[in-house]
């Protein structure tokens, strides 16, 4: 029998792992290089790395960390975070990973991720987006910048947009279930 692929998805802060329940008071679990060792070692299938600071500040992209993480994993590898330009693509892919994720920088500007398909392959780009479900409206909403701004466009806008764009994958992340278990 098959299993089934295993993808991690870590988020990073301050150069450092965390773990946070609904995108907010995180708390440190360790050094990236670090985990891309352990997860090495359990074979897992694809690690995806998000730097919120890059967003949430305005910051490139960190490099060396990406090329240090790089030179330590054995499974392909997708970054996210602080997306804005293709030079930050191509540099990203250069350095060893595979696949770009992008959000905010997509909503924002769409153009980025035809280019951004065009040049490197829509199996490269990958369309991320983070919904809160309404407690009040039982409806949901799309955030950008690590939960901190809601988008006006409802989430199947942002699928939409994101596939006439040319992505090839589309992450979603469910900000009221992150860290809870719950899927």
């Amino acid at each position: 029998m098959l299993r089934p692929r295993l993808t991690v998805l870590l988020m990073m802060h301050q150069n450092a792992l965390y773990k946070s329940i609904n995108f907010s008071n995180p708390i440190y679990i360790g050094d990236p290089l670090n985990a891309v060792r352990i997860f090495n070692d359990f074979y897992v299938d694809e690690l995806i790395f998000v730097d919120v600071d890059a967003t949430v500040n305005s910051l490139e992209p960190d490099y060396r960390l990406i090329e240090d993480v790089a030179f330590v994993s054995r499974m392909p590898l997708c970054y996210g975070g602080g997306i804005k330009q293709i030079s930050q693509i191509e540099k990203i892919i250069a350095l060893g990973f595979e696949k770009i994720s992008i959000s905010s920088g997509a909503i924002n500007n769409p153009k980025l991720i035809r280019e951004a398909a065009d040049i490197f392959g829509s199996q490269s780009i990958v369309g991320c987006i983070d919904i809160r479900k309404d407690k009040k409206s039982e409806n949901y909403f799309v955030y950008t910048h690590n939960g901190s701004r809601i988008v006006n466009m409802r989430p199947i806008e942002v699928v939409d947009l994101f596939i006439e764009s040319g992505v090839g994958e589309i992450l979603v992340n469910n900000i009221s279930r992150d860290g809870t278990y719950k899927g």
